[in-house]
């Protein structure tokens, strides 16, 4: 008990700094006083309110950063390209639905850059997460034909394939593989 105590009372300079920076930004402009009392409330949110740990066993691979943003970018561009023709078409028959992904990695923070790249794209949202199935459920905006669901389901673990390939440790990797050719093998 007084192990977890101790820990939580532990001094956390990033989170403390960025809550101050908030802080600062907040209040719109600089001096002592604002910094201090940043600090301060900083320190105290982060005592008060404590974040579970995130356990990290990847690394940074900086190609895959570079292909992942390379990548959001361009799906980006095309899906706002194409919200922006049917914005501008008389007549629209959307067929907008909810796809269900199971994603390969058993990490929570793969999950949560999974759903976050996915969310990001116009068209599509992530309605639902669930962690022990390591599941994404997706609103899409238009589902046009039988094969579309499936399309959305590949672009999802696609995205899911670029977080690791950014981030990921090997044996992610490796797992992720194998659980993709599997499915490839049973479909």
């Amino acid at each position: 008990m007084r192990l977890r105590t101790r820990v939580r009372f532990r001094w956390q300079g990033r989170t403390t700094g960025a809550l101050a920076l908030v802080w600062v930004l907040l209040w719109g402009h600089v001096n002592l006083v604002t910094i201090g009392s940043g600090i301060l409330v900083g320190y105290l949110v982060s005592v008060v309110f404590p974040l579970p740990a995130v356990h990290f066993h990847g690394r940074l691979r900086p190609l895959g950063a570079v292909r992942l943003v390379v990548r959001l970018l361009a799906q980006l561009v095309s899906a706002s390209l194409t919200l922006v023709r049917y914005s501008l078409r008389r007549r629209v028959e959307l067929r907008p639905g909810i796809v269900r992904v199971d994603l390969t990695c058993p990490s929570d923070l793969v999950q949560v850059m999974t759903a976050a790249m996915v969310s990001l794209v116009p068209g599509t949202i992530v309605v639902e997460a669930r962690r022990t199935e390591r599941r994404l459920y997706l609103h899409v905006f238009d589902l046009p034909d039988a094969g579309a669901a499936d399309r959305e389901r590949r672009h999802a673990l696609a995205a899911e394939r670029l977080v690791l390939q950014s981030f990921g440790s090997d044996a992610d990797l490796e797992r992720s593989a194998k659980a993709l050719a599997a499915g490839k093998e049973s479909s």
